[in-house]
């Protein structure tokens, strides 16, 4: 098979520690494994500067900025402010990583003073408090901008779907939006799209054993199909740096499961990029 060109991919995170450090290099095998466009997500206000820094140099970079429900406690006063400047001097700018996350309340926290401490009731409720607060605040100024949001959804499926309920019919703005390494169910994909989301997929549809992720995948309409690496997270097993350079794999691994030549599957999704972001 000749060597693919002109991938997306649909979520990373080029500013994280992991990548940043070695950006040029990354950016050269990158663009050695022929991808041609990144949605570089942030994080946190403190990983903004470095995603605005990456878009200035590299225009096929496409910028996401947002609040991730690991660090709604890490938020400023001015935190929404700042988002909606950096909305305003970037037209093409998208509204993420954004979302709602339960498995965090799994494992121990870091406090402000560096120590490791166990989530109570309480301290699980207030962020719970936070993370809706923040979530819904964002959902907000895509709306009003109408700019596409990317949305992290982890063991928090029932909580995503009662939040936007309270928004009305239409909860997502007019360009839609990306359920990012999609982990809901097969069943619950027309549910999900009704809504106008896409769905993504990443290094996960590598392992053979994920055969639910594998229905998921064949259950969305080509349409609404994005494919990302996640990178620096998310590695495919056996991977300890991972980096973008991974997409061509994870296309290939995507159209086997689909039945489809990869070409084809590439061209789809490219248009729906264009379609995302028009």
């Amino acid at each position: 098979m000749e060597p693919l060109h002109d991938l997306i991919d649909a979520h990373c995170h080029l500013q994280e520690p992991k990548l940043w450090h070695d950006r040029v290099a990354v950016l050269s095998q990158v663009k050695s494994a022929g991808v041609s466009t990144l949605l570089c997500n942030g994080t946190h206000e403190a990983d903004w500067q470095h995603v605005t820094e990456l878009v200035n140099l590299h225009p096929y970079i496409i910028p996401c900025y947002g609040i991730h429900p690991w660090f709604v406690q890490t938020c400023s006063d001015t935190w929404l402010q700042q988002l909606e400047t950096l909305l305003q001097n970037n037209p093409h700018a998208c509204i993420g990583e954004i979302g709602l996350d339960h498995w965090i309340h799994s494992k121990p926290y870091t406090d402000q003073n560096g120590n490791s401490v166990s989530w109570t009731n309480e301290s699980i409720k207030e962020n719970e408090r936070m993370q809706e607060q923040v979530f819904l605040a964002q959902l907000e100024l895509a709306r009003t901008y109408n700019r596409p949001v990317t949305v992290h959804c982890l063991k928090a499926w029932p909580w995503l779907d009662t939040i936007l309920k309270t928004i009305g019919s239409t909860p997502l703005p007019k360009r839609g939006g990306i359920l990012h390494a999609y982990g809901g169910s097969p069943e619950q994909v027309p549910h999900w799209a009704s809504l106008g989301f896409s769905f993504s997929f990443g290094a996960g549809i590598l392992d053979d054993k994920r055969t639910k992720l594998h229905n998921a995948l064949r259950a969305v309409p080509l349409e609404s199909l994005f494919l990302e690496s996640d990178a620096p997270d998310i590695p495919p097993r056996n991977l300890e740096w991972h980096t973008p350079a991974t997409m061509p794999r994870i296309y290939s691994k995507a159209a086997e499961l689909l039945h489809l030549p990869v070409e084809e599957l590439a061209e789809q999704i490219r248009s729906n990029l264009q379609h995302l972001l028009a």
